[in-house]
């Protein structure tokens, strides 16, 4: 069989045809980051979420531990009246119903110390929880201005027409992928 010869393409056309692929290949890739973006957005959005939860618990806890140290206070006072009240009194039957009170003021004054801990402990793990969910936040707010970044630069390639700028835009997409993935994945 002979082999057919195709007539050459005019220069034109061959243009035509590369600047086809050219945006071709941008539309694909636009699409594929506005893609992935949208959905580091949705799990940012319940970080988001998150953080505001763990934000609102380490305040109510640290506003019960402030209320706590006040009654601390109150109980440390009134226990040390009642121990100055207790050293006065002549009477053992007074001293014994003092020292009743005494003993159930320092009970009291153990349990809101131990409380008062406990509030502590949780204020302090809302706050790590906080800063845990902030660190994922953070990753996906790069993730997003990368990957907006490289839209532009992806938008002047199409307009300029040059493969070297879809390169010079592939790098900040590539960065907000890696974002993005880190973000996903903590």
């Amino acid at each position: 069989m002979d082999e057919v010869e195709l007539p050459e393409l005019p220069e034109a056309e061959k243009k035509e045809e590369r600047r086809d692929r050219l945006n071709t290949l941008v539309a694909i890739t636009v699409t594929l980051m506005v893609t992935f973006m949208a959905i580091c957005k949705i799990k940012d959005n319940n970080i988001v979420l998150l953080m505001q939860e763990a934000q609102s618990s380490k305040v109510d806890n640290w506003a019960w531990f402030q209320a706590l140290n006040i009654r601390e206070d109150i109980n440390q006072s009134k226990l040390s009246d009642l121990k100055d009240d207790m050293e006065e009194q002549d009477a053992p039957q007074k001293k014994k119903a003092t020292q009743m009170k005494v003993d159930g003021y320092d009970a009291l004054l153990k349990k809101v110390i131990e409380k008062k801990e406990k509030v502590k402990e949780k204020a302090e793990e809302e706050e790590k929880r906080y800063e845990n969910l902030d660190k994922t936040h953070e990753k996906f707010d790069l993730c997003e201005g990368a990957i907006s970044v490289a839209v532009s630069l992806f938008a002047m390639t199409t307009l300029l027409q040059k493969r070297w700028m879809y390169v010079v835009a592939l790098m900040p997409a590539l960065a907000g992928v890696v974002w993005g993935a880190l973000g996903l994945l903590s």
